[in-house]
């Protein structure tokens, strides 16, 4: 492929695709507000849970590592790591980095940087384990490209961390670097429209055409698709920062207990959820 693909292009391959085509309805809801926060450059949150020891996506209902259809060795790798990372820890925040890629037979490609950040939290009532992530396209040159994909790299639970990471995103960046989320609730009923649309069978050059006018898809090249929970308990319609703070609750963070001094996700007053029914 000598040129990136348009948003249209990239909605039509995967449009004529019978495997993505037949997915339920969630799923192509998620993928279709991915492939709208992408090609529009806003924020593209997405969550992870633990189940039965393993990192699991409950939208596609499997476990992450090994069910990525194009990822390679090095992206299986990261997955791994990452698995690790969220099973052996209570708290944290990890980033990874993908450089662009040129397409190949047994890989889409990435037709620019992407940088995903995730963050360890709990869901309320039931503290249930999850890993919240959101990515974003960027633009830059390194010079080592295959080195800095090959990792994650973790940081201690800090507000301070997420806005180091901001800094750095903008400062290599040379585009635009969305830090809100804008219209969460509009877009995601305007994806819902597109996936029952592409169920009952309508056109899919139709769609792609409204997609245009209406302005769904913007102008920048779109990665792999996201998948959003949008049945949890969190929401994604708050401001960057809150959004990777990822938490319903104001002021909660992961720290220590003050009262069981387990290091878990915290309020306030550093007492975690358990402890503060207690009193």
């Amino acid at each position: 492929m000598s040129h990136a693909e348009s948003p249209t292009e990239t909605f039509i391959k995967f449009a004529h695709d019978p495997v993505w085509r037949n997915s339920s309805e969630e799923v192509l809801t998620n993928d279709l507000f991915s492939m709208n926060n992408e090609s529009n450059l806003s924020l593209n949150p997405s969550c992870y849970e633990e189940k039965d020891g393993r990192l699991w996506d409950p939208v596609r209902k499997t476990t992450v590592a090994g069910s990525a259809a194009y990822a390679d060795g090095v992206e299986e790798g990261v997955i791994n790591q990452l698995e690790t990372w969220f099973l052996s820890h209570k708290s944290g925040i990890a980033v990874n980095i993908s450089p662009r890629k040129k397409p190949t037979a047994k890989h889409p490609g990435y037709p620019e940087e992407q940088t995903t950040m995730y963050r360890i939290a709990y869901k309320w009532p039931t503290l249930q384990k999850v890993l919240f992530l959101t990515s974003h396209q960027f633009k830059a040159n390194f010079r080592n490209p295959e080195d800095l994909r090959r990792f994650i790299f973790t940081e201690d639970d800090r507000e301070e961390s997420v806005f180091e990471i901001l800094d750095w995103l903008k400062s290599v960046s040379q585009k635009r670097v969305e830090t809100g989320l804008h219209d969460v609730v509009k877009r995601k009923e305007q994806a819902r429209f597109y996936a029952h649309q592409i169920i009952s069978g309508a056109s899919i050059e139709a769609i792609a055409y409204d997609m245009q006018q209406t302005r769904f898809l913007g102008e920048n090249p779109i990665g792999c698709g996201g998948s959003v929970n949008t049945t949890g308990t969190f929401s994604y319609t708050e401001t960057f920062t809150q959004a990777l703070s990822f938490n319903q609750f104001e002021g909660w963070h992961g720290g220590i207990c003050r009262v069981c001094r387990v290091s878990t996700w915290v309020g306030p007053c550093n007492v975690c959820k358990p402890c503060e029914s207690k009193f």
